[in-house]
């Protein structure tokens, strides 16, 4: 973590929220998510781009991310929801999520 993102952390942990516990209602972290989202895709493209390169060349570099368009928080506790928003993800991306298990399973093996 570099300098920047600690203070960014440690920023967002003294700021209090309106009931004054420090700690962040639900609403307010869903409103944050979309920006969340975007910040995580920048930073791993930015990884792969960069610093990451040579890991993904070598098949050791994976990232998924599964885009979920809220309506109701409550869609969440329905596992048909889930597996909805998810289901076409894991089809597009199977080869990749193969080869990120298979890697797991055995990290020293040479990728082919």
């Amino acid at each position: 973590m570099n300098q920047k993102s600690l203070e960014r952390a440690r920023k967002r942990s003294s700021t209090r929220n309106k009931n004054g516990t420090g700690k962040a209602a639900l609403h307010e972290i869903l409103k944050k998510f979309p920006e969340i989202a975007l910040d995580s895709t920048t930073r791993a493209r930015d990884f792969r781009e960069g610093r990451g390169a040579e890991f993904a060349k070598a098949g050791r570099y994976f990232w998924f991310f599964v885009v979920v368009q809220v309506v109701d928080m409550a869609d969440f506790e329905k596992i048909q929801y889930m597996e909805a928003v998810a289901l076409p993800y894991v089809v597009d991306n199977r080869v990749e999520m193969e080869q990120c298990a298979k890697r797991l399973a055995n990290p020293s093996e040479p990728s082919g």
